[in-house]
């Protein structure tokens, strides 16, 4: 109850217009249909805290100490603030929590602060970018078709269903969605989905296909706009074994053992990779991207993996950072 004054307009509140931008924001940038936002109050929790839920689950919760603000230290601060120790749920970066009046300070030490109110919306922020997949059911893939089919007759027609049925369209955008691209340019996915969709109908396939086509948003959003890119790149060494070890079955040959190494792998070079003030994107083959995705997203989400064919011509490509799995076995 003691955060009910967040989302109370009457109180002064903030959370409902924070949580409304964060919702506004992402459908635009995702080219999503986001469902609305319902606000309870729940005597079940305690006093300071608050839960997010997904389909009845719950997905999200945390304390907001009553009072307080929370500092984050983005590297360039001056001296140490002491307070409760917290974490921004948007970017994982450890704060503290300082009482509201200590504010100022904290902003004349370098440290980047941000309100209850903030945090909340930032949650939410962080609960659509993560369960993603899960907000593109097939009614919220259907809205999508029938807007491009009123701009677009007959592109929708094109690919379904005459090529594939709705569920592999879902599959395909829910794919996408996953690593963080965009769907928002529904025109150009779904011209290329109708040019390869006759002569194939895997999923994986289409995503690829798709995702080159889609090659210098995903590329853009990725470097900010920037003609140079510095990205991490796999060994020869490290490509090779992969490629030995996965034969035709993908990453279900791979041992627990390779499946470490490559993990910690992966760890190190995102590590000197951000050390060196670079994105943590590693470009590979595009017949190794969407296995080493799969694998590497689930423990280090950080990390994107492209293709080569995903890189616009006019790019000029750095590996400043090199994956190499070395003996590790």
């Amino acid at each position: 109850y003691r955060l009910i004054s967040l989302v109370d307009r009457n109180q002064g509140g903030e959370a409902l217009t924070r949580i409304t931008e964060a919702r506004r924001r992402f459908a635009t940038d995702m080219g999503l249909v986001v469902p609305l936002i319902r606000v309870r109050d729940n005597l079940d929790l305690k006093p300071s805290s608050y839960r997010i839920t997904l389909k009845g689950v719950d997905v999200a919760h945390g304390e907001m100490p009553s009072g307080h603000v929370l500092a984050i230290d983005m590297g360039d601060v001056l001296g140490r603030i002491d307070g409760l120790p917290g974490v921004d749920p948007l970017t994982g970066f450890s704060g503290v929590w300082i009482e509201t009046r200590r504010e100022e300070e904290a902003e004349l030490r370098g440290f980047v602060v941000f309100t209850a109110a903030e945090l909340i919306a930032r949650q939410v922020e962080t609960v659509f970018r993560q369960h993603a997949p899960e907000l593109l059911g097939r009614v919220e893939v259907q809205q999508l078709l029938n807007t491009l089919t009123r701009s677009h007759p007959g592109l929708v027609e094109d690919v379904t269903p005459r090529h594939l049925p709705l569920t592999s369209v879902q599959a395909v955008l829910q794919q996408l969605i996953a690593e963080n691209v965009s769907i928002s340019d529904s025109r150009t996915l779904f011209e290329t989905l109708a040019a390869r969709a006759p002569n194939n109908q895997g999923i994986d396939d289409l995503v690829e296909t798709v995702r080159a086509a889609l090659g210098r948003s995903i590329v853009d959003r990725l470097f900010e706009g920037s003609n140079e890119l510095h990205v991490i790149g796999l060994s020869a060494a490290t490509e090779t074994r992969l490629m030995n070890e996965m034969g035709d079955e993908g990453e279900a040959l791979l041992s627990p053992a390779t499946l470490d190494a490559l993990n910690d792998a992966a760890e190190h070079a995102i590590a000197e990779q951000e050390s060196a003030g670079y994105p943590p994107v590693l470009l590979t083959s595009p017949s190794l991207r969407a296995i080493l995705s799969r694998l590497l997203r689930r423990n280090l989400p950080r990390l994107a993996t492209i293709a080569y064919a995903e890189v616009p011509a006019d790019k000029l490509v750095h590996v400043s950072t090199e994956l190499d799995m070395g003996g590790n076995a």
